[in-house]
């Protein structure tokens, strides 16, 4: 009986010092915006530096339906530091949407605890917008400036009275 014990206890031992450690990311916020076709937003996490995931984006069709991964993922972002130290840090995710026909969106992580608000992509402000200069200006200050070109070049070769 005491060799079963002594080998037991040994096993025991063993399968203690041979724990691996498991790391514990907490997702704490998940942030979401849009400007034109891009949703953008930060992911404040906590846990041991080299932990790393993903955002992944979601979508759904309609009101009615689930959410769904959309298949676009940004990432690895990896927590850094001092090894072994637990941290907080917070990392900027973007999406470009302007393939989706999809108008609902949300972001989570790999990790799945939490989700961003859903984001409706109705209420987007308009992207950058550099507007076009109508023909209509461009031909009247076209023709000033070669009218003016030709005037001047005209009145430097006429030699002075």
């Amino acid at each position: 009986m005491r060799r079963f014990t002594r080998g037991f206890l040994g096993a025991i031992a063993v399968s203690v010092l041979t724990v691996t450690t498991v790391f514990a990311l907490t997702i704490n916020t998940i942030t979401i915006d849009c400007i034109g076709d891009t949703v953008f937003g930060d992911i404040t996490v906590t846990g041991t530096v080299g932990e790393d995931f993903n955002a992944v984006l979601l979508t759904k069709a309609s009101g009615g339906d689930q959410f769904a991964p959309s298949g676009d993922t940004d990432g690895p972002f990896t927590l850094t530091g001092e090894a072994g130290a637990t941290v907080t840090q917070t990392f900027r995710y973007t999406f470009d949407i302007s393939a989706s026909s999809n108008v609902h969106f949300k972001v989570t992580t790999d990790e799945g605890s939490i989700d961003s608000p859903s984001l409706n992509t109705v209420d987007c402000e308009p992207g950058e917008y550099i507007p076009e200069a109508p023909m209509a200006i461009l031909l009247p200050i076209a023709a000033l400036a070669v009218g003016g070109g030709l005037l001047f070049l005209r009145r430097a070769r006429q030699p002075a009275a």
